[in-house]
């Protein structure tokens, strides 16, 4: 037998082996698709827009429409919580929707999407609250290099 032989029956062994074991390693791959899919679409969301507030003085709060999108895999609903709130702002029966608000706000705050029932936080969101600076005057480029 010469070499040539040697390898073509070798790769000949090989690919059939490959061959085999296709069928099985395909049958795992698409099985293990759905289940990727499906735990991307239960992830639970919660948005705000828009996600900052400009105060117009240091000691005034900034009183915005705030528009809160949310959705969740929950079966009693769920509920927004401001942040270290006693009650929540509201709650729905539906697990995914949309509402506006319009809160006085005078911190930085962090919104919280719950399950209706308690237990953790599903997804949070945060409002950043923006102050002017105290002596009222623009800050310009101050760069020495800078002919702006």
């Amino acid at each position: 037998m010469t070499f040539n032989r040697h390898l073509r029956e070798f790769s000949l062994r090989r690919l059939r082996a490959v061959a085999a074991a296709l069928p099985s390693l395909l049958g795992l791959l698409i099985a293990a698709v759905p289940v990727v899919a499906s735990a991307e679409q239960e992830a639970p969301l919660l948005q705000l827009n828009p996600r900052s507030c400009l105060q117009t003085e240091a000691d005034t709060p900034c009183v915005e429409r705030l528009r809160i999108r949310w959705s969740a895999a929950t079966a009693d609903g769920v509920c927004i919580w401001q942040r270290d709130g006693e009650q929540p702002l509201f709650c729905e029966s539906r697990n995914e929707g949309e509402r506006e608000l319009l809160l006085p706000i005078l911190l930085t705050t962090r919104f919280e999407l719950k399950a209706r029932n308690g237990g953790p936080v599903l997804a949070s969101v945060e409002l950043l609250v923006m102050t002017p600076p105290a002596d009222g005057k623009r800050r310009r480029y101050q760069h020495p290099w800078s002919i702006f």
